[in-house]
C-alpha cells in the first residue's frame, strides 16, 4: 500500500471523507521526516471527526488526523494561519507538528530545558522559563506557551512541535541548532 511503502500503518479511517490526496501528502510527509528524524518505530494513521479546532491529535506512535482538515487544502491552511498563533503555514505541516510530539515522547525531550539550553549557547546568557517562554511566543509562535496537564502530555507539550515547524518557514540560528539537538538526542523510551 503507498501508507505502507512510505513506513507507515493505516489504523481506523472509517471516518475519512476526505481528499486521498491530501491524505496522501500527510502520509508523503510522515515517511521523509520519519527518516529525517531518525523514527524508527512505525506511525499509525488514522482520520476521525474531531472537534473544529484541532486538526490532529497524537498518543505515543498513533497520528490521527481531523477528517475536516483533509477535505480541503486551502480552507485547512486558511484556518492553520488564522490569527497568526501558530507556526503552521501548510497541510504538511500538521503531520510535521504531530512528528515533534512523536520525537518528544520518543526522546523524553523537553522543550522548555531544550530551548534554554540553545538561547544560552548562542546568547551565553541563562534565561528564567518565563522569559524562554516570551522568546518563543515572540520568535516562533503564541501555541508554544499552552501548558497541558494530563496524563499523556505535561508542560509545554508544543515547543519541540512549534520549532520544527518553524525551522522548515523561518529558519534561525535558534531553530536550527534546535532541530539539531533534537535530531542528535538518543530515544530513550521503550516502545
Amino acid at each position: 500500500s503507498f501508507a505502507e511503502s512510505n513506513g507507515v500503518k493505516t489504523g481506523s479511517l472509517d471516518d475519512f471523507d476526505g481528499d486521498p490526496d491530501l491524505l496522501k501528502a500527510e502520509i508523503k510527509t510522515l515517511g521523509s521526516v520519519c527518516k529525517e528524524y531518525g523514527i524508527k518505530e512505525t506511525i499509525t494513521v488514522n482520520a476521525k471527526l474531531l472537534d473544529d479546532n484541532v486538526f490532529a491529535e497524537t498518543y505515543k506512535h498513533d497520528i490521527t488526523f481531523n477528517t475536516k482538515a483533509l477535505r480541503n487544502r486551502v480552507a485547512t491552511e486558511i484556518n492553520l494561519t488564522a490569527g497568526n498563533t501558530m507556526a503552521s503555514r501548510t497541510v504538511e505541516d500538521i503531520v510535521l507538528h504531530e512528528l515533534g510530539h512523536v520525537i518528544a515522547f520518543e526522546k523524553g525531550a523537553n522543550g522548555i530545558a531544550i530551548a534554554k539550553k540553545i538561547y544560552y549557547n548562542i546568547n551565553e546568557k541563562h534565561v528564567s522559563s518565563q522569559l524562554i517562554i516570551e522568546y518563543l511566543e515572540d520568535n516562533i509562535s503564541q501555541y508554544c506557551s499552552v501548558i497541558y496537564s494530563n496524563s499523556w502530555q505535561k508542560g509545554y507539550a508544543e515547543i519541540i512541535p512549534e520549532v520544527m515547524v518553524a525551522n522548515k518557514h523561518k529558519p534561525t540560528e535558534f531553530t536550527k541548532e534546535f532541530v539539531k539537538h533534537i535530531k542528535g538526542m538518543e530515544f530513550n523510551v521503550e516502545t
